[in-house]
């Protein structure tokens, strides 16, 4: 693990340095042609590749941070500085957006006629083309090491060029009685960059206030723990993600019959299989089912049955059925829809004790809970 780490770091800081070497040389160039051509559309488009910088020196402080070990203060390490850095390069590219479209909209009220010559536009299409080639270099460092922070450093490459592309296009039609579109070109490099730090910023704000668990990623659990023949179930399912670093905790169904020892190894063989596949630290928790009994399957039955007819209750896992003479005791978890509103597992809780109460006449205790909506259920033995 340590040395996939410093790998990834190596790579983090390769994409971080690339991008900080070529972008100052485009910025010294692009500077210079726009002051000698007085272009607000080619100042602006430096000035956005300037940002670029800024942005890749925020890569290498993110990617030094996130590699950090763990310590008393964040035991869970220090992952999530990627997703933080990436949030501010979408501050940077809004700010910068706001400051073009300023600059862009007085161009437009205030026009100035220039011809650009063909020796300027052929330089900024070979900026283009090693922008492009940044571009394409950053996205394949991402995609080797599974990184927001590069794929959207690599974004914003493909940005410049696009930028860099419009004032190509407002130069050529200055060649052609259009001289006045220089403003209007920056306007729209603006827009485009604030469309894109919109779009840059989502992701990481998913993951700091935490997303919904990959569907993928639930598939593969589900397929590794059924895997087992011992395991009837597999539920309260909860995803922690701290960067690359992954917490999972769940709960798996097995026969109540097998011994503590038979139980407790068949939890670690599901630990360690989890483990080696999907590299992650893994808690499972057994819980043992009841034998399908003439009377347990009547009131297993009146359970799904209030689930189907009750909105906001998904389904219901971990139904114990304890019956002593007059006496009858049941105990379960309700799970609620994925879209039920505040309250609702409240509601579900009275529903049922009413329910239950009408059907099984003779019922003396209902212990019943609903799931947090942070924790899902995939599939138990009574779905």
């Amino acid at each position: 693990m340590k040395n996939e780490n410093f790998s990834r770091k190596k790579v983090g800081l390769l994409g971080g340095w690339a991008s900080i070497l070529v972008n100052f040389f485009l910025f010294i160039l692009k500077g210079l042609l726009g002051f000698m051509l007085g272009s607000v559309a080619l100042i602006a488009d430096a000035f956005h590749t300037l940002s670029d910088i800024a942005t890749s020196l925020i890569v290498l402080v993110s990617f030094r941070i996130s590699e950090k070990p763990s310590d008393p203060e964040h035991p869970f390490g220090h992952g999530r500085a990627e997703f933080i850095s990436a949030l501010i390069m979408a501050t940077l590219l809004a700010v910068t957006a706001v400051e073009l479209f300023k600059s862009s909209l007085e161009r437009i009220f205030n026009p100035v006629v220039f011809i650009a010559p063909w020796w300027v536009i052929g330089v900024i299409l070979s900026t283009i083309l090693i922008k492009e080639g940044l571009a394409f270099f950053t996205m394949h460092l991402s995609r080797r090491i599974n990184s927001d922070t590069l794929k959207a450093d690599s974004w914003h490459h493909h940005l410049d060029a696009a930028s860099s592309l419009l004032v190509v296009v407002a130069f050529l039609l200055s060649h052609f009685r259009f001289p006045y579109l220089d403003g209007f070109v920056g306007a729209v490099i603006a827009v485009i960059i604030l469309v894109s730090a919109y779009g840059i910023a989502k992701s990481p704000i998913d993951n700091l206030l935490g997303k919904s668990p990959n569907t993928d990623l639930l598939n593969q659990i589900e397929k590794i723990v059924l895997s087992y023949p011992e395991v009837k179930g597999v539920h309260d399912i909860i995803i922690h993600t701290y960067g690359e670093s992954k917490i999972i905790s769940l709960h798996i169904e097995v026969d109540e019959n097998l011994s503590l020892n038979q139980a407790h190894f068949i939890s670690e063989e599901v630990d360690k299989e989890l483990r080696r596949l999907l590299n992650a630290h893994i808690t499972v928790h057994v819980d043992p089912v009841m034998q399908r009994t003439p009377r347990y399957r009547e009131i297993e039955e009146k359970v799904r049955s209030f689930c189907r007819n009750t909105p906001g209750c998904e389904s219901f896992h971990d139904l114990r059925v304890y019956e002593n003479g007059k006496r009858l005791k049941i105990l379960l978890d309700l799970v609620e829809s994925s879209d039920a509103d505040e309250g609702t597992g409240e509601r579900l809780v009275k529903l049922f004790k009413n329910y239950v109460r009408q059907e099984i006449p003779n019922i003396n205790e209902v212990s019943v809970k609903v799931e947090p909506k942070f924790s899902i259920t995939r599939k138990s033995r009574h779905n």
